[in-house]
């Protein structure tokens, strides 16, 4: 949750809260999952971008500043991004269990999938943000503001609905679901 709380604070610092956004934020907040294991160390952008590789192995894992203990399923999500079109989500998750990865539930998958495109939204455009507030901001923030054009207002409202259909896999929650409410406030 406070994961969530420092993006959003990050959003509404830079001016970028959109409804999207913010209904986003609103159903992150009260759907965090339950970990049944304990906390783990998350690198918190984990991916092959991240990565060194030597003889077929990782040799070493790169950008760690944004490490936190919590929970594993945010690094797996990560990963998974960092992979589609390389190989088919199922097929690595198998290979992730078969090599003796810790269990995460499909209700974890998809809050940290969409949790994962929220910040990464806000990591993108932010950057802009501050391009056009500062002077002396370097040209490289353009580059990142505009880095993952993918990350779209329908990809978050994909995720959502793919999170809402998680979450309520038992039956539809008594105040309707987040895209309902977006839907009918739009």
């Amino acid at each position: 949750e406070a994961l969530v709380r420092y993006w959003y604070d990050i959003a509404t610092a830079r001016g970028v809260v959109s409804p999207t956004i913010a209904h986003t934020y609103e159903w992150l907040i009260a759907h965090v999952p339950h970990c049944d294991g304990r906390p783990s160390l998350v690198h918190g952008d984990f991916g092959f971008h991240n990565m060194l590789v030597a003889e077929d192995r990782v040799s070493a894992v790169l950008d760690c500043e944004a490490s936190y203990l919590g929970d594993p399923a945010a690094d797996l999500c990560n990963f998974l991004f960092s992979t589609q079109g390389a190989v088919e989500r199922d097929d690595l998750l198998r290979f992730y269990a078969q090599a003796g990865g810790v269990p995460i539930d499909a209700e974890r998958l998809a809050y940290f999938d969409l949790f994962n495109a929220f910040k990464i939204t806000i990591g993108s455009i932010a950057p802009l943000h501050l391009l056009n507030e500062r002077n002396d901001a370097p040209l490289s923030f353009a580059v990142l503001g505009l880095q993952y054009p993918h990350f779209s207002i329908a990809r978050i409202r994909d995720l959502l609905r793919r999170a809402d259909a998680a979450q309520n896999a038992a039956g539809p929650p008594a105040h309707g679901s987040i895209i309902e409410r977006f839907d009918a406030a739009h």
